[in-house]
């Protein structure tokens, strides 16, 4: 079992008193441009965001996708009212190698990371 070191336990738990939890989801809307030959393919995206409090977070603004290049986002829902906050961002996103593209017809698992940025 991996142990985590008292002092970055104590670190992480000073950062956690003041942070906002924010609940994040995913949808794919649409995959376009799939080009096996190059293992590339566009995707369009729904990412949402909820939380409660802190009316001035602006998520749909401070937020970054790993691999691949964002060409472009949209808001598509901001909610900010009696302390709940959702706010909603459809981007496009396309994905290049090393996306292992194999037999068409295998199943294929597209991870989507998201981080606060």
């Amino acid at each position: 079992m991996l142990q985590t070191p008292k002092d970055i336990e104590e670190r992480a738990a000073q950062f956690d008193q003041n942070a906002t939890r924010v609940q994040v989801g995913t949808y794919v809307e649409n995959l376009k441009e799939v080009n096996l030959k190059t293992s590339s393919f566009r995707m369009v995206v729904l990412i949402w965001f909820k939380w409660e409090g802190n009316d001035n977070l602006d998520m749909a603004k401070h937020f970054r996708i790993y691999k691949g290049t964002i060409n472009k986002t949209e808001v598509v829902k901001n909610y900010h009212e009696n302390g709940v906050n959702y706010q909603a961002v459809r981007y496009q996103k396309l994905l290049e190698p090393p996306f292992p593209v194999g037999i068409p017809s295998a199943p294929h698992v597209c991870g989507i990371r998201a981080a606060s940025g």
